[in-house]
């Protein structure tokens, strides 16, 4: 998403997660986009941030491109 289009690999990807690592289900396309800052924040130090660290670099490569922004 990084890139502005939301790839429907990116978003089976979250949608996975969500639904069985945080037993969510929110609807993706109604969230709106946050910056770094703002994540980092929302997200204490730890596992957890490791973890998303992680997904986050897969959710960059999942649709075979990453941009320069996603890369950033």
């Amino acid at each position: 998403m990084a890139d502005g289009v939301f790839h429907a690999l990116e978003r089976d990807l979250m949608m996975t997660a969500q639904r069985y690592a945080f037993n969510t289900a929110y609807d993706l396309e109604a969230l709106a986009p946050i910056g770094d800052d703002e994540l980092a924040a929302a997200i204490p130090e730890g596992p957890l941030r490791h973890r998303i660290l992680n997904a986050a670099i897969v959710a960059a490569l999942i649709d075979g491109d990453a941009s320069r922004t996603e890369a950033a």
